[in-house]
């Protein structure tokens, strides 16, 4: 994406493969999260289908990028420091998303939808 294009000039290749292995790592947690849990249960069967088969490649190509990594001897301090900034990132990208599409559909403010959220939510922990 662009914000993370950006970021690419200003580090060190290791710096940005470490960033690219965290968002990889982070996607692929959802990814599996996605395949296990009842998400989609009430989506349109080709969108639930689409959804799955990118799941499953997320999960088949985090490893690419971890080999690389590990091949050319990666350090784990830079890996722990680039993963708090992968999950701040996506957990910054997928709340903006979610508002947008909330108050696009009106739900944004609408307290049904956030207690129904909430219990679905610590029902799945």
């Amino acid at each position: 994406n662009r914000m993370t294009g950006r970021l690419r000039r200003f580090l060190r290749p290791m710096q940005a493969l470490a960033v690219t292995i965290s968002c990889e790592h982070l996607t692929s947690i959802l990814s599996a999260a996605l395949l296990r849990g009842e998400f989609m249960t009430q989506a349109d069967p080709h969108v639930k289908a689409l959804w799955q088969w990118h799941s499953v490649e997320e999960i088949e190509h985090k490893a690419v990028a971890w080999d690389v990594y590990a091949t050319l001897d990666g350090a784990y301090r830079t890996r722990v420091v680039w993963m708090t900034f992968a999950i701040a990132l996506i957990s910054f990208r997928i709340s903006t998303r979610m508002v947008h599409m909330l108050r696009h559909d009106g739900l944004l403010w609408r307290g049904s939808m956030w207690r129904r959220a909430i219990s679905s939510l610590s029902s799945s922990v």
